[in-house]
């Protein structure tokens, strides 16, 4: 169909997902910090990170309101699929 291609990747793509739970995890070595009685704190994540089980559900949702917020629209049968129609064309995501 003469269509132009382009590739593109994310990089650190789970790093930018928004948690929609509270979850807590351990500080990493050499980084510690303690309460004022020395009690060893934790941390609140506020974006996911690699190795946390629900990260790559979290990007999704990230990517897929992105899109929608700039004007794409999700495809019913394929929902990794994102179509946008412009007059000289359009884009498929």
């Amino acid at each position: 169909m003469g269509w132009m291609i382009h590739e593109a990747d994310y990089s650190t793509a789970y790093l930018n997902a928004l948690i929609d739970t509270v979850i807590y995890m351990k500080q990493f070595k050499g980084f510690e910090k303690y309460g004022p009685n020395g009690e060893p704190m934790v941390c609140l994540l506020k974006r996911a990170i690699y190795g946390l089980k629900n990260a790559g559900r979290l990007w999704q949702q990230t990517h897929t309101k992105a899109l929608i917020d700039h004007g794409f629209v999700q495809c019913k049968e394929e929902h990794a699929l994102f179509r946008k129609d412009a007059e000289d064309g359009g884009v498929l995501l």
